[in-house]
């Protein structure tokens, strides 16, 4: 009789209730993974603006102290970057050097500099994040 007791007693996980937790932890998989890459994109996105704002505040500061050695504000945004300034903000050609985390380009015209960021973190960016800096 005790050898039928040891038999009866069941240990362990039905195929049925292994297959039911597999499919479970699948759904959450196909709703939080895309919802994560979301939000790691959101991020990326704010740190771009994040460098943009930096590359602003570069500029400010820079075309104040162009101001106050030369006591006049520059001709044009050309003028203004072709002095010391493109060497203080980390300008090398078109590249702003913001540190390793950002790819930061900057272009201009006569008054307008916008600025670009493709890459947060060596992952570049679903859709480019720019800003301007108008010289007054």
């Amino acid at each position: 009789m005790q050898r039928n007791a040891v038999l009866d007693t069941s240990k362990g996980f039905t195929l049925i209730e292994v297959l039911c937790v597999v499919v479970i932890i699948g759904i959450l998989a196909a709703v939080a993974i895309p919802t994560y890459n979301t939000y790691i994109e959101k991020s990326r996105q704010k740190a771009a603006e994040s460098a943009i704002a930096e590359a602003r505040s570069r500029l400010s500061l820079e075309l104040a102290r162009f101001q106050l050695e030369n006591n006049d504000k520059p001709a044009n945004m050309g003028a203004f970057l072709n002095t010391t300034v493109s060497t203080n903000i980390g300008l090398s050609g078109n590249a702003l050097d913001l540190g390793t985390d950002f790819t930061v380009t900057l272009t201009h015209n006569s008054t307008t500099a916008t600025i670009t960021v493709s890459n947060v973190k060596g992952a570049a960016l679903d859709t480019n994040v720019t800003g301007t800096w108008t010289l007054p």
